[in-house]
Formats: structure tokens, sequence, C-alpha cells
């Protein structure tokens, strides 16, 4: 659904719930996550472009999740999903 990253730590939030940890950054995975369908929304989270159910100004909602949409970010993310959307996503 999407990653997310916390101090020295990136957590992977799976579909069925599940959680996975690893020690890394960001920036070491986000290269291989934005070709992927994925955006980010903040400086710690990536979301997976079609797991989102709907987004606000400020929010974006994937299943039971609520994740905060930062301003910097809101234009790169709107344009992330503009495109995937057009290429059938």
């Amino acid at each position: 659904l999407y990653v997310e990253s916390q101090k020295h730590y990136i957590y992977f939030h799976l579909a069925d719930g599940g959680l996975f940890r690893n020690r890394s950054s960001l920036e070491d995975v986000q290269d291989q996550f934005l070709q992927r369908g994925f955006s980010r929304i903040n400086r710690s989270i990536i979301v997976n472009l079609s797991k989102i159910d709907n987004f606000t100004h400020g929010d974006i909602h994937i299943g039971n999740e609520t994740l905060p949409l930062s301003r910097v970010y809101r234009a790169r993310f709107i344009a992330s999903l503009n495109s995937f959307l057009g290429r059938g996503g």
C-alpha cells in the first residue's frame, strides 16, 4: 500500500495488513518505487497510486488509513496520479 520512513528504518505497509521493516532510508528506495506506480506524498511516505481510494486537499485515503499530503509534494502527486490514470492505471 505504502512505504513509510521513520528514523533509520523504512516500513512497507502491505495490503494484507502486514508490515515489513528494513534498515534503510526512503531516498535509498524511492527511485525504484516511483518508476512502478508510486508517488511521494510527504517527506516520509510513498504511496501506491493504484491503492488510493480518495484524496482531499491535505489527505490521502487508502483503505482505513488516512495519510497526510504535504503542500510541497501536492502538485507532483497530482501530476503523478494523472499520468498514472492516463496510462490506464
